[in-house]
Parts: structure tokens; sequence; C-alpha cells
């Protein structure tokens, strides 16, 4: 199922923004269409940028990497070699956190200054699989764009929802 025009509003500004940033350290970046998933068939592995969301709609925004795409991405914005998939260190998650966080700041800016009511909570890290597996507790529907990164690979945003929305 395709994503309504509400979602599609929602879900743009995190997409523009983070395709920009991309960019700006040298990836060409395109998002694929988004889709609902099944929370049942969501993997939880790897490691997210989180904020919550209340107000209108309560939920959990994720920019979700899996090793094999934040290690190479880590390591291309720490400046140092190294391979697909390895486990992150405290300064690759670090630099992929940062690196996230600046991605997705303008677009919480534009979107809680709009009137659609959305609030975001500061942002958390999780490096850990184990964090990520609770990050499901309440969700109703789940809302998924791919990003499609040339050199690196596939990651993708997530939002959570703890309801659905009639959109």
């Amino acid at each position: 199922m395709s994503l309504s025009d509400l979602h599609n509003h929602i879900l743009t500004p995190f997409i523009e923004h983070t395709i920009q940033h991309l960019a700006s350290v040298g990836y060409n970046a395109t998002a694929s269409e988004g889709f609902e998933q099944q929370v049942d068939n969501f993997s939880c592995k790897g490691y997210a940028l989180v904020s919550n969301t209340t107000g209108v709609i309560e939920g959990r925004l994720l920019v979700h990497h899996y090793p094999e795409t934040a290690a190479p991405l880590a390591n291309k914005l720490l400046n140092k070699s190294g391979d697909e998939g390895e486990a992150l260190d405290d300064d690759a998650i670090n630099a992929l956190s940062e690196f996230c966080l600046e991605a997705i700041k303008p677009a919480i800016a534009q979107l809680e200054q709009s009137d659609l009511e959305i609030h975001f909570s500061p942002t958390y890290f999780i490096a850990d699989t184990k964090q990520l597996g609770g990050i499901l507790d309440g969700v109703k529907l789940m809302l998924t764009i791919p990003i499609e990164v040339q050199g690196l690979g596939r990651f993708y945003f997530n939002y959570l929802l703890n309801k659905e929305i009639n959109a």
C-alpha cells in the first residue's frame, strides 16, 4: 500500500534534507517509494537515530542503518578505511549519530513550524540492537521509505505510529 498525502507531507522534508546532506559528503542518493510495513515484518538490527513524536501524531521517527551501510558511512565521515559490516567503535557511533542528526534537524524545525501540530522529542541514538527491539512497543502502523545511496547501499526512514492516521 502506498503512503497517503499526509504521510508524504510529513516524511518528505526528512528525505529531502537527508539526500542533500549525503550529497554534501559526496554520496548520490535517491528515495524509493514509501510503503506501509507490517510491524511483525520489521527487522531490528543495526543503528538508529530516534525522535519520539507527540501531538496529533504519536510515534517514533527512525533513521535506521544496517551494519553494512553504517560502517562504510561512518568510516567515510572519519576519513578512515574499514570493512563493511564491522562493529562501530565510539568514534564511528558518534560520527554516524551526528551525521543523522544534522541531516534531519532542518526537517524537524520545518515540521514543528507547520500547522500539523507534531512535536519532536530530542533525538537519541541506539547503537545496541537490544535497545532497538523495545522501540516497537505500542506500534500499530509502520511507514518505511528506503534511501538508496550509490556506492554505499540502502538505509531506511521508518515512522512507527502508535495509531493509524486517517488521512
